[in-house]
């Protein structure tokens, strides 16, 4: 399918007002070769638009090749969303999703639509997607699915699903995709739970990308209560196991519901799980685990015989399943992922609540997805950050919520306290660092080489105001210890970016997406508010006709606060006027779960003129538009110096004798770090093997 492109908002630059500081930012469109940009002269407009004249997109991600930046790749929902039965309204079925890419920096694109493969069944829903490019050229894109899974027609129970896809390069994207190329399906920690948005991570280290989610339980009108079958009744008791060896559960009956529901069939109003068992001489084994109402008991209750493991089949859960993996043409609407967690597994966990997920694979296509160890799973978290990769570490914040289940790693912790973690990239055993000062709200995570962290909550006041919290935090490695992170106090700056208008209230706000630039130190961040009209008059008409979701980019500092707000075109009726398409779905449909920033590796890189230094960083964003899509470069020009760009670089030093099929990378100057210094070298040198460059840099 063709793709239109049009105008949008012009270039901006200028002062910061009341700052002192000379600070702006250019909204630009790269040339064709992707190195030159333009601004509002350029002859396809800037930003560029991205539109579908037959399908509404959605939940932009995007991707640049960091080496010929010139090939793009936006992957977003794509087909028709607020269906009935449909997990919400922004869900799209259909083609629900798309890949267009460009090999002249956005000029030109190639649509390609693709539904769901036969293994994730049909009838499923889009939910969002995520993609990514590694130093190889590879493309990593994930389509997260909610596959109908049961329950009836006015109250559909969902399984989510990650459809996660590896490409040789962007042209193997045009000529392959179609949701199943080198794909691996990968399902939540807990079967029951829905996943709502995910990330990928690239670690030069260890050359693996690591896939990042977060997952909660579904609530009663998600998922109604189903009768699990698959167990042995012994009087009130029912005991379930999921092959020979594996661990027991055994369930009191407690809910007054007939039969059996599980935590996995019914998370609502679950019969009570009374003690985990394991291997065969199971009737013997004192109770290990904690019922929902209370401590379990020390031993069996009393006259409880369970048969030996042998004789019992089942597992917990009455769905049906059918395995498969690469090659597979099943066409089963239920699923079974080919790397999942096995029921021994899921059993040694507490009831189902929500947790961030991980699972990491290596760079080669035909290497297989490996997932964190499920004891480790971070949780309960209503809400996680969006996860950062800084020297060679991941981060993550969680939103506690210990009314879900315990907290382990700080029992006394407060529901909405943002408690932040690191962990190898691979799925290691996560690190606590502490509680942020930062409570409530959706928080972005941003994190610089030089271990500085910051921290950003969005939410609105009771009276219409935007409210937006931000901390900035410094980890201190602590030998043997793991570290911890020194906090600042929190600042507001909603009023500082939002004016209180008597027209309209703000009913929500979210960050999308943030980065923390190393080359000036400020944080970048794509604010999305909605709006609702309030009161009489002109104004108040003015801002019902308006559109009610909004969107912006904001430059925040630690020391100068808003340095930039850049309000975008969003939602204009012009454009969504000239499609119909576009203009026959409510406004929720078009409330994107996440818009993308993205910062390609440092590099000396001049822009009009100027010489923004070696340690410069080029960023892009894509943004959501009411079913289009808004891609644009953002330039800094600014005499603020972060950590990077702050040190003196010099003259690349070569190493000694580079073999023939190896190239030159940098000596690491002080205070910048080995993973910047490789993000570098691969720019610079397209390089084939970075745990090369890790090595040599650490000679």
């Amino acid at each position: 399918m063709a793709l239109l492109l049009a105008s949008a908002s012009p270039a901006v630059s200028g002062q910061a007002g009341g700052t002192g500081v000379h600070y702006g930012l250019v909204i630009a469109c790269p040339g064709s070769n992707g190195v030159s940009v333009s601004t509002q002269n350029s002859p396809i407009g800037c930003p560029v638009r991205l539109v579908d004249g037959q399908d509404e997109m959605g939940d932009p991600s995007l991707a640049v090749d960091p080496f010929q930046p010139q090939n793009l790749i936006v992957a977003s929902l794509h087909g028709t969303s607020g269906i009935n039965g449909a997990p919400d309204a922004r869900a799209r079925f259909g083609q629900e999703f798309t890949t267009f890419t460009s090999t002249d920096a956005g000029q030109n694109w190639a649509d390609n639509p693709f539904t769901p493969p036969n293994k994730i069944g049909a009838g499923a829903f889009g939910i969002t997607p995520a993609i990514t490019i590694d130093p190889y050229g590879h493309v990593f894109v994930g389509s997260l699915y909610a596959v109908p899974n049961g329950g009836n027609s006015s109250v559909p129970n969902f399984s989510s699903v990650i459809a996660a896809q590896k490409f040789a390069s962007l042209r193997t994207i045009n000529s392959q995709q179609n949701g199943a190329y080198h794909a691996t399906y990968l399902d939540s920690v807990y079967k029951s739970n829905a996943i709502r948005k995910m990330w990928f991570l690239f670690d030069p280290a260890t050359e693996n990308m690591t896939l990042v989610w977060h997952e909660h339980p579904r609530t009663l009108a998600d998922q109604p209560c189903l009768t699990d079958t698959a167990h042995t009744t012994v009087g009130q008791y029912y005991a379930v196991l999921g092959a020979v060896g594996s661990t027991a559960r055994l369930y009191e009956e407690s809910n007054n519901l007939p039969d059996l529901q599980t935590y996995e069939t019914c998370p609502s109003n679950p019969d009570q799980v009374v003690t985990g068992i394991a291997g065969a001489a199971a009737a013997n084994v004192p109770a290990v685990a904690k019922s929902q109402s209370g401590p379990a008991p020390t031993s069996l209750p009393a006259g409880l015989t369970l048969p030996a493991v042998a004789s019992m089949s089942g597992n917990s859960t009455n769905t049906t399943s059918s395995t498969h993996g690469p090659g597979s043409n099943s066409t089963s609407p239920t699923h079974t992922p080919s790397h999942p967690y096995g029921d021994q597994q899921r059993s040694q966990l507490p009831p189902p609540h929500s947790v961030i997920g991980i699972a990491w694979t290596g760079a080669s296509l035909n290497t297989s997805y490996h997932r964190q160890d499920v004891r480790w799973a971070i949780g309960p978290c209503s809400d996680s950050t969006n996860p950062v990769l800084s020297d060679g570490f991941l981060y993550i914040g969680c939103v506690a919520d210990p009314s879900e289940a315990p907290f382990p790693w700080h029992n006394t912790t407060v529901k909405g306290t943002v408690e932040l973690f690191r962990m190898a990239p691979s799925g290691g055993k996560p690190v606590y660092l502490g509680a942020s000062p930062v409570v409530g709200g959706s928080p972005k995570l941003g994190v610089r080489s030089d271990g500085r962290l910051a921290l950003i909550s969005t939410n609105a006041t009771k009276d219409g105001a935007l409210e937006l919290s931000a901390a900035f935090g410094h980890y201190t490695n602590r030998t043997g210890a793991g570290g911890s992170i020194t906090w600042t106090s929190v600042d507001h700056y909603g009023d500082k970016i939002t004016r209180i208008n008597p027209a309209e209230r703000v009913v929500a706000a979210n960050v999308q997406d943030l980065i923390y630039r190393e080359h000036s130190g400020v944080l970048h961040f794509i604010l999305k508010e909605h709006i609702q009209p309030v009161g009489l008059g002109v104004a108040s008409t003015q801002a019902q006709l308006a559109p009610h979701i909004r969107k912006s980019l904001v430059a925040l500092d630690e020391h100068y606060g808003v340095l930039w707000n850049h309000g975008l075109d969003i939602g204009n009726l012009v454009n969504r006027s000239s499609d119909p398409t576009l203009m026959q779905q409510d406004e929720v449909a078009y409330d994107d779960l996440s818009d993308d920033f993205l910062q390609l590796p440092i590099q000396n890189y001049t822009w009009d003129g100027k010489d923004l230094g070696p340690a410069y960083q080029r960023e892009f964003f894509a943004v959501g538009d009411y079913g289009q899509v808004q891609f644009a470069e953002v330039i800094e020009i600014t005499d603020l110096l972060g950590p990077a760009a702050a040190r003196p670089f010099g003259n690349p030093v070569p190493l000694p004798a580079p073999a023939a099929a190896s190239t030159s990378v940098l000596v690491p100057a002080a205070g910048i770090s080995v993973s910047t210094l490789m993000a570098g070298a691969f720019v610079a040198h397209r390089k084939k093997s970075p745990a090369a460059i890790l090595a040599k840099l650490k000679k």
